[in-house]
């Protein structure tokens, strides 16, 4: 048991490094945005998104996000010869038969 504990340590402080990097780097940048032009459109917007992404409950960012990164971006599904291990492979079904 503490193997398997030892063994994904690390990979689970690189995760909330890369994590609160891209975290701190998002929120400088929309900070500073929103500091420059006071009561703009630019202000606005971050203030809405900000307020958004505090008070979202984390189950309902998630799916956003998974809809976001997976079915918008095309991740899944990919035909091409460069990505042919990329995506998640269902057998063809009559509910799936048409997204792979």
């Amino acid at each position: 048991m503490t193997t398997i504990i030892a063994q994904a340590v690390p990979i689970d402080i690189l995760a909330r490094g890369g994590a609160a990097v891209i975290w701190m780097l998002l929120g400088i940048s929309v900070g500073v945005l929103a500091a420059r032009r006071p009561r703009s459109l630019w202000d606005r917007g971050a203030t809405v998104f900000v307020l958004t992404g505090v008070s979202m409950p984390t189950f309902i960012l998630g799916l956003l996000l998974l809809y976001v990164l997976y079915y918008l971006l095309t991740i899944h599904g990919s035909r091409s010869s460069r990505n042919r291990g990329v995506g998640l492979r269902l057998p063809k079904t009559r509910w799936n038969g048409r997204t792979t």
